[in-house]
């Protein structure tokens, strides 16, 4: 197998990105809110015809630039609008990243085995298998870094890197940094340019040479020049439309503000969050991560020093940012995958007694953690009338024992086996998937209701972006038409945390935390007749809902 992989390292990585991605991706309902908001917008984009400026629920959305909307938009040319077509352009973001991952490495001296680990670290790690198949911006992001990041490469080991040529490498980092700004903003420089940055402060600190850094550094920074230019091309009839809304609020609420303020009130741990987010979400290969860190700096060149750098930098910007999401350092994931394959497929050296505790402890939280996800799934399919969350608890159990085997193979050097493992772990989310379509609640509810009638549509204390995308219609969340041709109420609400598992296991009934069933009853329209009722699982809030709905009366 071994041969077959560096003999085909590419048509390798091709088949892993299908079988990590692909599978069950089109049944996965559309997941927390940000979602359901892309994959709307793209759609009402296209109704309005605006290339520039997105709409959501007929209002504008600020959140992200056009890349993503853009890229979706093929997506919905092909699959119609489905949940695969708005995913699509993040599954193949994450083969094209995979591939290019290969490049870097071979670039760095791999041979094609070690660049086939490589870009299978980067498709099998637990993060990319979540984000690689989401409708959102982060992994299109990640592609045009990661292309930035290997025309930087080539540009350094050309002769006379030192000069600035305006030569194809330079115009691919051109246009890689317009397109990454394009997909997710200042983030696409801020990056690299910092990679170059802590690379060199890695180089000076060990004393070792930074020439190489410093010429391509020249050309990184002429480089943002004409990037910026393609940039207003987009950017300056987005100002002129939305009269410099679209700034004001993308850039000052939705990078300025979530850095001073958290985002919806989240926790944050300063320097340390993303040190523990990294142990589960890097799985299986956390496992190596200490070595591969140790390694690198024993054998430092300039070449790693710029990896390491990379991986660096999302720590570097976002450690002390006020709002902290896990996917937030996913950018510089690539990074380590490349310094992952320059090492040998064998430890260097024994481990010590803090290396062992390291591996026991990516090892030992998948384990745990899908034994308790499969425990509590059998409990609920024994024990609660509705079994589609049970299922899903049971394949995700199953997913994390497998990624702990797979991290423990890794950590002994059998990589191929572990690569094999977790893409199988992959595959048996599919039957997963489909039992989270079954629960999810506007799922249900869309179902339940059919195509409503011809009219405007109300919700009442269940205000999900979800709603807008799976009915195809705008939504009243604010605003009451007493001639709606539906009206949806939250009456009762549970939380599936502690207590509810609690009660599972006790075979207690569960008690919900919120009850407004007479209370929202009377937002119904008086003349509508009587209510019908639909219970799901909310994953915007991870909780399970009840909801009654009410259509209008044809005359």
């Amino acid at each position: 197998m071994s041969k077959l992989i560096a003999k085909f390292p590419r048509l390798a990585l091709t088949a892993l990105a299908i079988l990590c991605l692909v599978p069950g991706t089109w049944l996965l309902p559309l997941m927390d809110r940000d979602e359901p908001r892309f994959s709307r917008a793209t759609v009402e984009m296209n109704e309005r015809g605006s290339w520039a400026v997105p709409y959501f629920n007929g209002e504008y959305r600020f959140d992200k630039p056009p890349l993503t909307y853009w890229s979706m938009e093929l997506g919905l040319a092909l699959f119609g609008k489905t949940e695969m077509a708005v995913r699509l352009h993040s599954v193949v973001s994450s083969w094209l990243i995979a591939l290019i991952l290969f490049e870097i490495a071979v670039l760095l001296g791999a041979s094609n085995l070690r660049g086939f680990v490589a870009g299978a670290a980067w498709l099998t790690c637990l993060q990319v298998m979540q984000h690689g198949r989401l409708a959102v911006a982060d992994v299109l992001l990640v592609l045009w870094i990661a292309a930035a990041m290997l025309c930087l490469l080539k540009i350094a080991v050309r002769a006379g890197s030192h000069r600035l040529q305006f030569d194809r490498w330079f115009w691919g980092l051109v246009g890689s940094l317009a397109l990454g700004f394009l997909a997710k903003g200042p983030l696409a420089f801020l990056i690299p340019g910092l990679a170059l940055a802590l690379g060199g402060l890695a180089l000076w600190k060990t004393n070792r040479s930074a020439k190489p850094l410093a010429g391509i550094a020249l050309h990184f920074g002429v480089a943002i020049i004409p990037a910026l230019a393609l940039v207003a091309l987009w950017g300056i009839p987005a100002l002129l439309e939305t009269k410099g809304a679209y700034f004001n609020i993308g850039i000052g609420k939705h990078v300025v503000e979530r850095g001073t303020v958290a985002f919806n009130k989240r926790t944050s741990l300063p320097g340390l969050y993303y040190l523990l987010v990294m142990i589960p979400l890097l799985l299986p290969w956390t496992s190596v991560m200490p070595r591969a860190l140790r390694d690198t700096w024993r054998a430092l060149d300039w070449q790693r020093a710029l990896m390491l750098g990379w991986f660096a930098a999302p720590f570097a910007i976002f450690s002390f940012y006020a709002t902290q999401l896990p996917h937030y350092i996913l950018p510089g994931y690539p990074g380590l995958m490349v310094l992952i394959a320059l090492l040998s497929a064998k430890a260097s050296n024994p481990l010590k007694w803090a290396g062992k505790v390291w591996c026991g402890i990516a090892v030992g939280i998948p384990w745990l953690c899908g034994t308790f996800a499969f425990a509590i799934g059998l409990l609920g399919l024994n024990r609660v009338g509705d079994h589609a969350l049970p299922t899903a608890a049971v394949g995700l159990g199953v997913m994390f024992l497998l990624l702990g085997t797979a991290s423990l193979q890794i950590s002994r050097g059998r990589q191929l086996l572990g690569i094999f493992l977790a893409a199988t772990g992959c595959v048996i989310l599919w039957p997963t998937f489909q039992a989270a379509r079954n629960a999810h609640l506007t799922v249900r509810l869309h179902h339940a209701v059919g195509e409503p009638e011809p009219g405007p549509l109300n919700a009442h204390g269940f205000a999900e972006p979800s709603l807008v995308w799976y009915f195809q219609r705008p939504w009243n969340f604010l605003t009451t038409d007493d001639d709606a041709a539906l009206t949806v109420v939250c009456t009762r609400r549970w939380r599936l945390d502690g207590p509810c598992l609690r009660a599972l296991i006790h075979r207690e009934a569960l008690t919900p935390v919120d009850d407004h069933t007479v209370e929202a009853l009377k937002k119904l329209p008086s003349d509508a007749g009587a209510p019908e009722f639909v219970q799901g699982w909310n994953p915007g809030t991870n909780s399970w809902l009840e909801l009654a709905f009410v259509r209008k009366r044809k005359n």
